[in-house]
């Protein structure tokens, strides 16, 4: 097999893994307390006594939005890199920090409950920490 050959089959094993990364991790839950508008998926209603219990305080509609948190980190994952190790250590400081630094946007601190289903997924354990 020449070189090309592999190189070819290498860059189609990473077209695969980082397919089936993104289709993971937006197959993760939904924010349980939202009700999207079918109409216009990224719209949705929140009920104030639900916000009111939040720890952090934080207003802001994109914070209670996991799936567009997830869209994020899969943006922040895969647009820099194609490496597996480099793609890992990235995820590993979003679990680990409960942010994303994004330059053009600012940072955005990541619900807990994501920070809570992406660590889960990482380590394929319910509950399992990274240390």
């Amino acid at each position: 097999m020449s070189l090309k050959t592999e190189l070819e089959a290498a860059q189609q094993r990473m077209d695969t893994f980082v397919k089936d990364i993104e289709a993971k991790i937006r197959a993760l839950p939904d924010n349980p307390n939202i009700q999207r508008k079918s109409e216009s998926p990224n719209t949705f209603t929140m009920s104030f006594s639900e916000l009111a219990k939040g720890k952090a305080g934080n207003l802001s509609a994109e914070h209670y939005d996991y799936k567009y948190q997830y869209e994020q980190v899969i943006k922040y994952l895969f647009d820099n890199t194609a490496d597996a190790y480099v793609i890992a250590k990235h995820l590993e400081q979003v679990i680990n920090t409960g942010k994303i630094v994004r330059p053009d946007q600012g940072t955005l601190v990541l619900h807990t409950e994501v920070v809570k289903y992406l660590n889960e997924l990482y380590t394929g354990e319910p509950g399992n920490q990274l240390s």
